[in-house]
């Protein structure tokens, strides 16, 4: 009888994390330190893992071994997840998980998730549990690398304002114009609005690269520090 292989203990960790981020690589990964293993213990269970179909992985431009789940991973971590390696949308994935991991080094943020389910009434690219005091909130993430339509952000911005799971949206570009673009609009919008959205200029953001501390945030219309909205 053929031994079924059912993962648990590191392979569940690993799987989870990944399913967190949609698309991380290898090193990257393991600095997370939620591992007890050495490298190379880590890269054997990788390895079963993609030996077994549940992962699998592709080396980028910048010839880094690059992790996401297959559709049998995602069903083991309830997570539908569809993948696409084209090019832009790929970029932008690797963004997002990069930005995210960055974000959770922050000391006032817990956790967060890339978001999976592109079917609900809004979907953000990610999703991040924070504290500010005592108050526990949770804010959304956008990452906008190419300018969208008048219409399509002011509807976008109007969900946003009557959610009530996400207290702030955060915008992230590496574009002035499009910071240009959201600032024009969220003056002709109303409070409940502008006091929800951030928008934040990373000149330098890349699938590498993100300086969310040394970077440019707007709220409510004015220019503000990163500290001074979330700390």
């Amino acid at each position: 009888m053929e031994r079924v292989f059912i993962p648990n203990g590191p392979f569940e960790d690993i799987l989870n994390n990944i399913a967190n981020l949609k698309i991380i690589s290898l090193k990257k990964l393991f600095e997370l330190e939620f591992y007890d293993l050495t490298y190379q213990g880590f890269g054997k269970r990788v390895n079963k893992l993609e030996k077994e179909g549940l992962v699998s992985s592709f080396r980028g431009k910048d010839r880094i071994k690059y992790l996401y789940l297959t559709p049998r991973g995602s069903k083991i971590t309830s997570t539908d997840i569809s993948f696409d390696l084209s090019d832009d949308t790929l970029t932008h994935d690797l963004i997002c998980s990069n930005v995210l991991l960055e974000l959770l080094k922050y000391e006032n943020f817990i956790s967060g998730n890339v978001i999976h389910d592109e079917k609900r009434l809004i979907a953000p690219d990610g999703i991040i549990y924070a504290i500010k005091g005592e108050k526990e909130y949770t804010f959304a993430l956008e990452i906008e690398l190419h300018q969208k339509s008048k219409d399509r952000i002011k509807a976008k911005f109007a969900k946003y304002s009557n959610s009530l799971t996400y207290s702030h949206v955060l915008y992230i570009t590496n574009k002035e114009s499009l910071i240009r673009f959201y600032n024009i609009h969220l003056e002709q919008m109303n409070s409940d609005i502008k006091n929800k959205i951030v928008l934040l200029l990373d000149k330098k953001l890349s699938t590498t690269q993100f300086d969310y501390q040394n970077s440019k945030c707007w709220f409510k219309g004015e220019e503000r520090s990163f500290d001074s909205i979330f700390k």
